[in-house]
Formats: C-alpha cells, structure tokens, sequence
C-alpha cells in the first residue's frame, strides 16, 4: 500500500472484515464489503482503479484476493499483517 500511495497512483482500500470487526478496526477511508457478500457483488469502483483489500489479520483479504483474482478482476493489492500490522505502522 505504501508503494501506491507514494506513486501517486489513485486505488481504494476494501475491507473485506465482517461487520463487527470494520466497526471496530477500520481504516480511514476504506469500504466495507463482507467476504460473505463480495460474492455477485458490484464493486462501486471504476474497472482501472486498483484495490486494496484488507482484513483485521489480512487472511480474509487473501480469500478476497483469491476469489476476484479467479473472476477476472482487475489490479489487487493484499495488504500484508492486515488492520493489525497498519495500525502499528
């Protein structure tokens, strides 16, 4: 995510946490789209921005990333450590 912010490149930061989680271990600005609903879901995004998918742990965000890489889905980011790791940082 670093390396995307300092490029200067526009992307979107989707939480793919349950809901009780997002509430409590959210990033500024991110969106939350449960795991259990990314299936047949729209994303809200423009095809060509990239997107950063995160979970409190970042396991969630790798099942995302796995899921949309097998649909076809356009440029994804994990974010490594997941809310945990960016909160320390």
């Amino acid at each position: 995510m670093e390396e995307l912010h300092e490029s200067g490149q526009k992307y979107e930061i989707v939480d793919v946490s349950p809901i009780a989680d997002y509430t409590f271990h959210a990033i500024p600005g991110s969106i939350n789209i449960p795991l259990e609903n990314l299936r047949g879901a729209t994303l809200p995004f423009p095809e060509d921005t990239p997107l950063v998918l995160c979970s409190k742990t970042s396991s969630r965000a790798y099942e995302a990333y796995r899921y949309l890489t097998a649909t076809g889905e356009r440029e994804l980011y994990v974010l490594e450590g997941g809310y945990l790791y960016y909160k320390k940082g």
